[in-house]
């Protein structure tokens, strides 16, 4: 990949793809309208995957209230974020696209200093700038939620969902890229269901492309607050995690491998006391680490509380991801044993 030279003036495409997020999205869109980046250098390009609620409606008022801002609204009949995600990049103009989600709320200064970021880093083969994100949730467990999403414990080494790492990382959320990245390695593929982003970065990392985090573009994540949405969104991160592994970062297998020797020592604790005993201790293990990580974790509920609630929703959101994980795999190997 070759980086682009830098010049003032970049013409930005700033995509909100959305369906049922009329919770979120006036936020958003407020956000966008207070940015401090010059109007005259940047589209909306909203796109609605066939809401039935008030989404349309709300980006439609804003248009309406805002006939200074270039804004196009989309419909994706397909649904799915990727579709998504290609028809808004096939109608941006924009030198710069960037894709936001609507659960996402960002600073001010996100578009002027992403793209000072991401022209200062193109000499190092930067085709992607983001910042980390700030989770938070609504209510009891969801701020239990967001605590758990905020610990490495709970998921994994992702510089994005915790600390201030600033550099060169695997991945960033919300990212502002280079839009001829899209020419180079064509848009996202709509059968991967979310995994998409990993498939696309996999594919920009394959050519060359690098992505780089910064504090400077901190936004706030809105997370699920209730536990049956949590394990939902887990269980089917997990499968198509699974379904596309290849493009993924090996910590996303290990809840995976956990399901699989908690079942392999849970079944056969049934026939052997040495796995009876090996099963103790990896219970004992994890429970003292999840105790430890749900101490440290950033949370606006008490330490105690923590103490008492993070251990269970730890363990509910890895055997959650892993059973996804599993449920993908087994139904590969029978369309393969089928077909």
């Amino acid at each position: 990949m070759q980086p682009t030279s830098s010049r003032p003036g970049r013409f930005v495409s700033f995509i909100i793809v959305a369906r049922n997020a009329e919770k979120f999205l006036s936020t958003l869109l407020g956000n966008y309208l207070d940015q401090d980046y010059p109007a005259e250098l940047r589209e909306l390009i909203f796109v609605d995957s066939m809401s039935e609620d008030r989404t349309r409606a709300i980006a439609e008022e804003f248009r309406q209230s805002h006939p200074e801002l270039a804004m196009t609204i989309l419909e994706n009949p397909r649904v799915a974020v990727a579709a998504g995600w290609n028809i808004a990049l096939q109608a941006a103009r924009g030198e710069i696209v960037v894709r936001v989600d609507a659960h996402v709320s960002i600073p001010s200064n996100y578009l002027r200093d992403g793209v000072q970021l991401l022209e200062e880093h193109s000499p190092e083969g930067v085709v992607c700038v983001g910042g980390p994100w700030t989770t938070r949730g609504e209510g009891f467990w969801g701020q239990a939620i967001a605590a758990v999403l905020s610990s490495p414990f709970g998921v994994g080494d992702s510089p994005f969902r915790h600390g201030e790492r600033e550099g060169i990382v695997e991945t960033v959320p919300c990212g502002l890229y280079w839009r001829w990245v899209f020419d180079q390695v064509g848009l996202l593929r709509e059968d991967v269901g979310r995994a998409e982003d990993n498939e696309l970065h996999a594919r920009i990392r394959a050519r060359g492309g690098k992505f780089y985090l910064s504090p400077k573009l901190r936004n706030t994540y809105a997370c699920r607050s209730t536990v049956g949405a949590f394990l939902q969104q887990a269980y089917g991160n997990g499968y198509w995690v699974m379904a596309s592994w290849r493009d993924c970062s090996g910590r996303h297998l290990i809840p995976f491998f956990f399901v699989g020797l908690l079942g392999g020592l849970g079944l056969g604790s049934f026939f052997s006391p040495a796995c009876a005993t090996a099963l103790s201790y990896l219970g004992s293990i994890y429970l003292a680490l999840a105790l430890y990580a749900a101490y440290l974790a950033p949370s606006e509920l008490s330490a105690k509380v923590r103490l008492l609630v993070c251990p269970p929703l730890y363990l509910l959101l890895h055997l959650a991801y892993g059973l996804g994980s599993w449920a993908a795999l087994i139904a590969r190997l029978r369309r393969e044993w089928a077909g």
